[in-house]
């Protein structure tokens, strides 16, 4: 009886230390899945909100983008109207011609300058706006063609102002227009 109960004193610790060996890794080893799992999940959340964080500041640059495309177009066009053109350009004592050098330089300085905003103008309003800039350029140089080579500054102005921006004037003001039609549809 003694070797009986003795076997069963060493046998219930045995079989306790077998259970503790099978038993925690198994259980530490569903731990960790779990745990594993859960960061899983969060990484998998955090990058969904990361991504949607960046999708919305890309939105927002591109909208900041075509804005300020907008702005630059028109302010473009304000520009090279010709009475705003000349008021910038215009100094006493100028020759005709040199006048209309300057002028065209502007013009093409502007245009040159802006040219990256076409990125974000419908094709349409794009080439309403080219079409504006090539008028104005026609203007120019169709009054440089009607006046003396010894013409003072004043002088062209005078004639651009008085005959030819009538129907330049046109070109600008349809491009304006498509501008903020444009605007009101993108936003």
């Amino acid at each position: 009886m003694i070797t009986t109960s003795c076997a069963l004193l060493f046998a219930i610790p045995v079989l306790l230390l077998l259970v503790t060996i099978v038993y925690v890794p198994l259980y530490v080893s569903r731990q960790n899945r779990e745990v594993m799992n859960y960061l899983k999940e969060y990484l998998e959340l955090t990058r969904d909100i990361s991504h949607e964080n960046r999708r919305k500041e890309m939105e927002k640059s591109r909208i900041n983008l075509t804005l300020q495309a907008f702005e630059r177009m028109m302010l473009f066009l304000e520009r090279i109207n010709p009475p705003n053109l000349l008021k910038r350009v215009m100094t006493p004592g100028l020759k005709a011609t040199t006048l209309q050098s300057l002028l065209l330089s502007n013009i093409r300085e502007e245009y040159e300058h802006n040219m990256s905003q076409q990125l974000y103008i419908k094709d349409e309003t794009w080439e309403l706006i080219k079409s504006a800039k090539e008028e104005v350029v026609s203007m120019i140089n169709l009054t440089a063609s009607k006046i003396e080579q010894e013409a003072s500054a004043a002088d062209f102005a005078k004639k651009l102002l008085t005959e030819e921006y009538a129907g330049g004037k046109r070109s600008i003001e349809k491009a304006t227009k498509r501008l903020k039609q444009d605007l009101k549809d993108t936003f």
